[in-house]
Order: C-alpha cells, then sequence, then structure tokens
C-alpha cells in the first residue's frame, strides 16, 4: 500500500495533468522539477520517470494500449529500447541510474 504522501502527490499529478488548457502549469512543474537539487533530479528520474517509462514500453509490447494512449506507449516503448542499449539492461532486470 503506498504511504498517504505518495497517493497524494499521485492524485495531484493525475490532477494537473487532467486540466484541459493547463500547458502554463505544465511548463511549472516542469521548471521546478528541474530546479530541485540534483540528487533529487537523479533520483525523481530514477525511482518515477524510468520505471514509467518502462511500465508503459511493457504495456506497448503486449498490446495493453489502444488507440488513446497508443503514441505514448510507442514514444515511450522506443526511449526504454535507447535506455536498453545505452546502459546494457537486460530484459526483466532491475535498473536505476547510480546515485552519488
Amino acid at each position: 500500500m503506498a504511504s498517504e504522501n505518495a497517493e497524494t502527490a499521485a492524485k495531484a499529478m493525475e490532477r494537473a495533468v487532467n486540466q484541459f488548457g493547463g500547458q502554463e502549469d505544465a511548463e511549472y512543474i516542469v521548471q521546478h522539477l528541474c530546479s530541485m537539487h540534483r540528487t533529487l533530479n537523479q533520483a525523481f528520474v530514477s525511482r518515477i520517470i524510468l520505471p514509467f517509462v518502462r511500465q508503459m514500453a511493457m504495456r506497448y509490447n503486449t498490446g495493453c494500449c489502444d488507440a488513446r494512449n497508443e503514441s505514448a506507449c510507442k514514444a515511450c516503448f522506443l526511449m526504454w529500447e535507447a535506455l536498453k542499449a545505452e546502459y546494457g539492461i537486460e530484459d526483466g532486470a532491475d535498473f536505476s541510474l547510480p546515485m552519488v
């Protein structure tokens, strides 16, 4: 079970993404996340972004997408394939970026 903080953060992100015409908010979120401490940047990409990309790639690979998210799943599949090649990731292996 996710912690209360994780659930709150996930629901807040869902609300932010669900706002039509919310490009300004999206840009603010991106800028804020990119301005976090560099160790937090690394952790965010390693713990949130890469697992999201990996899971969406798996959905594309197994046909668990439809016309509404096929392009997103395909983009993640292409990113994941590039990441696997760059970092030598084996299928099914746990992977995270190194922390300094």
